[in-house]
């Protein structure tokens, strides 16, 4: 998360989530190079949108799918399936601070739904169960504190409500956190076995539908249904536009966070402060 602070205006609030990458499109290929079985769990398929910023001429690139953007003109990546324009209410992003109050007004709302005393206790369970989608440090940081909030905060306000409260965390690929140490995935693996915090890899959503979701599992190609209220969506990438106007504001546009001193204080900035993933501290070289 970034917090940026700056005397005498608002404070704004984001967060950076998982850093997209694949391989080029073509590679050199020698004669003695074995060719790989065909395997379409590694590839890039059509679901994905590329979401640009206003300047620039796509022209060329929209005609031919093969031309490659340039990683500094891409705003985020966005992951499509069917379903997901038509139950927008209840799929969430995670971006902005205004993001953060929608799903807490509507984390409020169902439970208020399930405490009406005309519900049956299997519908109360469908309306206590959230769904998170990404497998990077945003949504392990997201599933503990929102399994704090429900135990610490709305269980004092809704006592019998508490053991109904269902969080499943689905990843696509065979790990959480990737690019960690195995001891920290081990660690977080752990703390979610304790926290009763529902972990599937190997999990690619392909439809959201009124009160399901259906996901397909790799490796068995078994599609499943899993029950929801609301979906937190935390796969996409890409400094926000608040971000980048500030960098060009103050001459760091060559940077995709914004620099600081090890004190925190913004290069080029008078009283602003930064932290988090959107700021980088310039270590000063002391040899």
């Amino acid at each position: 998360m970034l917090h940026i602070l700056q005397v005498g205006k608002p404070k704004f609030n984001d967060n950076c989530l998982l850093n997209f990458h694949y391989d080029l499109i073509s590679r050199p290929r020698t004669t003695l190079q074995k060719i790989k079985p065909y395997n379409k769990d590694l590839c890039l398929q059509a679901n994905y949108k590329f979401v640009v910023f206003d300047p620039g001429d796509y022209t060329l690139i929209s005609m031919d799918p093969d031309n490659m953007l340039q990683w500094e003109d891409i705003m985020c990546v966005k992951y499509l399936f069917m379903g997901l324009e038509d139950h927008r209410d209840n799929v969430h992003f995670l971006k902005e601070v205004e993001d953060a109050q929608r799903i807490y007004r509507t984390m409020i709302n169902f439970f208020e739904r399930a405490n009406l005393p005309n519900v049956t206790e299997e519908n109360r369970k469908r309306i206590l169960c959230f769904i998170i989608f990404g497998g990077g440090p945003i949504s392990m940081e997201f599933a503990i504190g929102l399994h704090g909030f429900v135990n610490k905060d709305l269980a004092e306000l809704y006592p019998t409500l508490k053991d109904l409260v269902k969080i499943t965390l689905l990843e696509v690929g065979d790990h959480i956190l990737n690019i960690f140490d195995k001891r920290i995935i081990a660690f977080v693996e752990e703390k979610f076995q304790r926290d009763h915090i529902h972990l599937k890899t190997r999990s690619l959503v392909v439809e959201v539908i009124d009160k399901e979701i259906s996901t397909k599992e790799r490796g068995t190609g078994e599609t499943l249904s899993v029950p929801y209220a609301m979906v937190v969506w935390l796969t996409s990438i890409g400094t926000r536009p608040i971000i980048m106007d500030f960098l060009k504001q103050h001459g760091q546009t060559d940077r995709r966070a914004l620099a600081t001193d090890e004190w925190l204080r913004v290069e080029g900035c008078v009283n602003t402060y930064a932290l988090g993933d959107y700021a980088m501290i310039n270590q000063r070289k002391f040899m």
